[in-house]
């Protein structure tokens, strides 16, 4: 069985498998190795080489630099693979994942039909934490019921 190794230094990527045998793709970047299983993925390897990996479709087992492992199989969650070799838990894009990288930046295939890939997989918004601003009704009614707890609590405030 042939293998097809891809090395990338920096940059924003899509990853699609094609005919070959999934499990013959490796994919390397500065801080982690891919095995790859039937998968579309988007990566994004920062200038210090953190390496955030989108999953769209199958499963990639990622491994750091210093060997530490975690097989990915959450669709729409991101792993972050640092420079101190910590791999994350498959969770949502926010900018203190890498420090002045956007969702954008990091993926701008996200939503997006392209000529190699015209399925549209997934919007921003599925990828991205909810601001607090944004949670509304549950955060006033909770912040309320905190205060009311405190007024009980210290009623000479």
């Amino acid at each position: 069985m042939a293998t097809i190794a891809l090395n990338f230094i920096t940059g924003s990527f899509r990853f699609i498998t094609g005919k070959q045998d999934s499990k013959a793709y490796t994919i390397k970047t500065p801080t982690t190795t891919m095995g790859i299983r039937g998968t579309v993925l988007d990566i994004y390897v920062a200038r210090n080489g953190e390496t955030l990996v989108l999953l769209h479709e199958g499963e990639v087992e990622i491994c750091s630099v210093k060997g530490v492992c975690r097989i990915h199989n959450t669709i729409g969650r991101i792993i972050h693979t640092t420079v101190a070799g910590v791999v994350s838990a498959p969770l949502k894009f926010s900018r203190r994942l890498i420090c002045g990288v956007s969702v954008g930046r990091a993926f701008p295939f996200v939503g997006r039909r392209l000529i190699v890939d015209p399925i549209r997989r997934l919007r921003r918004a599925d990828i991205v934490v909810t601001p607090v601003k944004r949670a509304g009704r549950a955060v006033r009614d909770g912040t309320r019921a905190i205060e009311r707890t405190i007024k009980k609590l210290n009623p000479f405030q």
